[in-house]
């Protein structure tokens, strides 16, 4: 059997750990939906039929199934090798929300020139969920019926970890390979690399703050208990700092250990790496994104109102407010975390549905409007352009100047963070109850 780019699972609308017995019921429902004395002179329901029937006939067979499986398998294979980007704190190429613990979203791939559908997983709930990929290419992204799925990176489940709540946060891979994953139960999962649980750490409400790794392996999270936490990576509470109501915003936690975050209660938190408060600011709104630290130490977050402030996060400044650089006002709620170019360009989304780019002080650069809401944020490659995902079922890739490169529609609005992985491909969960590999379609 020749390497195809055809996809034969997707053909037959299943996942590639589908049994014999599913082949075959998901047959009979297609072949009847696409029969030619159902459809006269329909030539794409032919042609839908003569694909359905040749996916059929290829899985449906033991060793030609086998076969296939071992051509998609070498056609998404990572090397191993590729264990840690630069900046990243976990292990993976893309091991945590924002890609690393600063939250700065660049690739170290770029995205593809032109967009193909690669595969689709099928899973049985919305995933609003951010992916995480491993070193070995596994993709890790929860559900919301409270499944963390370990997919391969060809598109079969590995495993999945049932957890007792719905799950949003995107999970982050630990130095030893324990993904971590937050849950409505009010828990904080450890998973081991088969599937298993490590341990688990409650937290007396809902966790819907994406948890990150930083130094030493150390896992930061909040809870709508209004706390931030910080766990040993044996699940071991390390500290636990209080705010005045909840706390969704994904921590951001700098080279010296120090933590940024935002809550509801409208503040932006400085934590010292023990936990004792470095300094706190009042943004005037709540805040559910989450911030993103410079190089040069400046955060960078959004909020409720619509504004985006980028502050000094060092030195011992008397007053809170003289720490602010800048303040630039969008078009409505800011829920997407920043994304920094290597120039110093920020790149944000609104509840709008535009795309901000504004430079290292303040200055709007361009703007870009999309077909929906954005709740998202932005991934920058190596080469400056910008990938999103957005409320209208799409994904939009654009140039450094704003200048749109493509849109790419999926099955549903998007509320999943994209995740790019080795050679550019795009993994990203969506409304529609899917996973979406995305690569080169050239």
């Amino acid at each position: 059997m020749k390497p195809t780019r055809k996809n034969y699972y997707e053909v037959l609308q299943l996942n590639p750990d589908a049994t014999g017995d599913e082949l075959k019921k998901k047959y009979r429902v297609l072949a009847v939906q696409f029969h030619p004395d159902r459809n006269p002179g329909d030539a794409v329901a032919a042609q839908r039929m003569a694909e359905i029937n040749e996916a059929y006939h290829v899985l449906i067979n033991e060793q030609a199934r086998g076969d296939y499986d071992r051509i998609l398998q070498n056609e998404h294979f990572v090397d191993e090798r590729a264990t840690h980007v630069s900046g990243a704190t976990g292990v993976g190429l893309w091991p945590m929300f924002g890609r690393d613990s600063a939250h700065t979203r660049r690739s170290a791939f770029a995205m593809p020139e032109k967009p193909g559908k690669r595969w689709v997983y099928i899973a049985d709930s919305k995933m609003r969920s951010s992916p995480a990929i491993g070193s070995d290419g596994t993709i890790y992204v929860g559900t919301e019926e409270g499944k963390l799925l370990a997919i391969k990176p060809y598109g079969a489940k590995k495993w999945e970890f049932k957890t007792g709540g719905s799950i949003s946060t995107s999970p982050a891979i630990g130095l030893d390979g324990t993904v971590h994953i937050g849950s409505s139960d009010h828990a904080m999962y450890g998973v081991k690399s088969d599937g298993s649980e490590a341990w688990h750490f409650y937290t007396k409400d809902a966790v819907q703050s994406s948890p990150v790794v930083g130094m030493g392996g150390i896992i930061y999270f909040g809870s709508d208990d209004g706390r931030i936490y910080a766990l040993n990576p044996d699940g071991s509470k390390r500290w636990e700092f209080m705010t005045k109501w909840r706390v969704r915003s994904a921590p951001a936690v700098d080279a010296g250990g120090n933590v940024y975050f935002g809550g509801m209660d409208h503040f932006l938190y400085a934590l010292n790496p023990d936990g004792s408060k470095a300094w706190a600011l009042n943004t005037g709104e709540g805040i559910y994104g989450s911030p993103t630290i410079g190089a040069d130490g400046a955060v960078y977050v959004g909020n409720q109102g619509g504004r985006v402030f980028a502050v000094n996060s060092r030195g011992r400044l008397a007053l809170p407010l003289k720490r602010v650089r800048w303040k630039f006002q969008a078009g409505g709620p800011v829920r997407s975390t920043p994304a920094l170019a290597e120039d110093g360009t920020v790149f944000v989304g609104s509840v709008d549905g535009t795309i901000h780019a504004m430079n290292a002080r303040g200055h709007r650069k361009w703007e870009f409007k999309a077909g929906g809401y954005i709740t998202t944020s932005p991934v920058v490659g190596p080469n400056g352009a910008v990938l999103f995902a957005c409320g209208d079922g799409k994904l939009y890739l654009l140039d450094p100047k704003g200048h749109l490169k493509w849109e790419f529609a999926i099955g549903g609005p998007i509320e999943s963070s994209p995740a790019v992985g080795a050679a550019g491909t795009i993994f990203v969960g969506c409304n529609d109850n899917k996973l979406y590999s995305i690569g080169d379609g050239a």
